[in-house]
């Protein structure tokens, strides 16, 4: 179907390698920190950033705001605390969208198989 993006994850696959490799609760709690990391590297130099790029810095409430918080086994997220977190990603009829949280995704889907990679080849 055009248009459609998936992932495809192999369980069985995954399920091999598990007692060589970390639990799978450890490999998703490093893909939530690797985007924490991620959001931080990309923080504009300008305050405020410009429309359509990622919002500057200016008190660092929100920059230090974002954490990975473990849901529940094998499950996380990356949230972060203040009121406007959202107002920025998403803009409003008076602000443009600086967002943040929608690339770092997006360099995370293109950095998996790196990322895998390396968690892999650390315990091998």
């Amino acid at each position: 179907m055009p248009g459609v993006v998936r992932f495809v994850i192999d369980v069985e696959k995954l399920q091999e390698l598990r007692s060589e490799l970390q639990t799978p609760d450890e490999a998703v709690r490093h893909l939530a920190e690797w985007l924490v990391a991620d959001i931080d590297e990309h923080w504009s130099t300008e305050s405020p950033g410009p429309v359509g790029g990622p919002p500057g810095v200016l008190t660092g409430a929100l920059s230090d705001s974002i954490h990975a918080k473990r849901l529940r086994p094998g499950t996380w997220a990356v949230e972060d605390q203040v009121e406007y977190g959202l107002l920025l990603e998403v803009g409003s009829t008076g602000m443009g969208a600086r967002p943040w949280m929608v690339p770092a995704t997006e360099r995370l889907r293109q950095e998996m198989p790196d990322i895998f990679k390396e968690i892999i080849e650390d315990i091998l």
